[in-house]
């Protein structure tokens, strides 16, 4: 998930669930709250070590390891509530206890690993016991319906704080996010486009002009009525603050079910495929897509092909895949496999597609290794590809790297 959802979902979850009823908005509270935002964006610090990793791996190699594990996460919440007691003695702000201020520390990363878990990139859980690679596959890695219905109690506490300006914050608010849906229409049309052109048998994936154009004038009509329906009779200016962020937490939960359940109706698909075929699976899985979960790609690895499809759940249509012929296993690509690097990124790649050519002036082979969990970009390489080339004639290794070309 994205670093600016990760932060609303500890502000809320903090809104929601750390209260005192004899001193609402005290220093203490304050800085219990501040801790488990801080938690829940924490473990996204190790993106800062990226550009150290040669040969561009720092995202698969660093990224979600040992500060999304569940193992080290007492741990860091320890280290952080100690570094917080200091802050605060320093600046002599009231706190919690240190236990109080771990729990609320390891509350935060807790959250933050959990909504890393349900996206299809892979978060190392038990590293560093084990560098296996989890992933739920039930969200897309940014979810803007998601960071919506999170964002949705933070602007309803914040027009219904104040009487005097409730409507101005209303339409400000309102017109706003109109502008955000007519954005995610334009992405959506975007994406099929994309899909469309990748070969991948991606046939009517979703809504067609008319029918999107509709889709998000519903949108901005529902968003209207959810910020303006409590001014009726007043009645948002007496719901406590807490319970616009519970009902937050409530609605998020609910959300993530459903994404559940897609993704269930969705993997079933994908499993009939395989199984009228009668495809000799060694994986298989169905990915989220943008911009809402209605929206998947169907994946399946076999001993010599990748299968890969785009399908949307609105109708029955069963989903149409194209496949991937995979290299055969030749003395170069046993001479790239043996390298650690590519070693590193097929551990990360769930799917990976391996192709190989031989550059008849040059007299080199280039081997690509790449994952097709991604959205494709026809004529470019995949966001996770990797190239080794290597001189035919001496075995010598030329360049390894982020693949300059990708599978067509």
């Amino acid at each position: 998930m994205d670093p600016f959802t990760h932060a609303l979902t500890g502000v809320v979850a903090g809104q929601a669930f750390i209260f005192e009823k004899d001193s609402i908005g005290s220093p203490r509270q304050r800085v219990a709250r501040t801790a488990l935002v801080l938690g829940a964006v924490f473990p996204d610090l190790d993106l800062i070590a990226n550009p150290f990793e040669p040969y561009g791996l720092g995202t698969i190699h660093y990224h979600r390891a040992v500060t999304h594990s569940v193992v080290c996460l007492p741990v860091f919440a320890m280290l952080l509530a100690t570094l917080a007691v200091w802050f605060c003695r320093w600046r002599r702000l009231e706190r919690p206890s240190w236990v109080g201020l771990t729990a609320l520390f390891g509350a935060g990363i807790g959250l933050h690993i959990l909504f890393d878990l349900i996206t299809s990139f892979g978060t190392m859980v038990w590293s560093p016991l084990s560098w296996r690679y989890v992933s739920w596959d039930t969200t897309f890695i940014v979810d803007p319906v998601l960071t919506l219905i999170l964002l949705l109690p933070l602007m309803l506490a914040w027009i219904y704080s104040r009487s005097e300006k409730a409507l101005q914050r209303t339409v400000f608010l309102w017109l706003g996010l109109s502008v955000a849906a007519s954005a995610l229409v334009i992405l959506d049309r975007k994406f099929q486009a994309i899909a469309a052109s990748s070969g991948a048998g991606f046939e009517n994936p979703g809504i067609p002009w008319p029918g999107a154009i509709w889709a998000a004038a519903l949108v901005v009509l529902v968003l209207g009525i959810l910020l303006g329906a409590p001014a009726i009779g007043r009645r948002g200016l007496r719901v406590a603050r807490r319970k616009w962020f519970v009902g937050g937490m409530v609605v998020t939960v609910i959300y993530l079910g459903l994404s559940a359940g897609a993704h269930a109706v969705a993997l079933r698909r994908v499993q009939d495929f395989a199984r009228e075929r009668g495809l000799e699976v060694q994986k298989i899985g169905a990915l989220p897509m943008p911009p809402s979960f209605l929206f998947w790609s169907g994946l399946i690895s076999t001993p010599d092909k990748v299968y890969h499809s785009y399908f949307s759940l609105m109708g029955g249509h069963a989903p149409q895949f194209r496949d991937y012929k995979q290299s055969p296993r030749d003395a170069a690509v046993r001479q790239a496999l043996e390298l650690p690097d590519v070693q590193t990124v097929l551990a990360f790649f769930r799917f990976p597609l391996i192709l190989h050519q031989q550059e008849s002036v040059s007299r080199t082979r280039d081997v690509g290794f790449h994952d097709l969990r991604f959205l494709p970009q026809t004529g470019k390489t995949l966001p996770f590809s990797y190239e080794v080339e290597i001189d035919q004639s001496t075995g010598q290794v030329l360049y390894r790297g982020k693949a300059r070309t990708g599978p067509r």
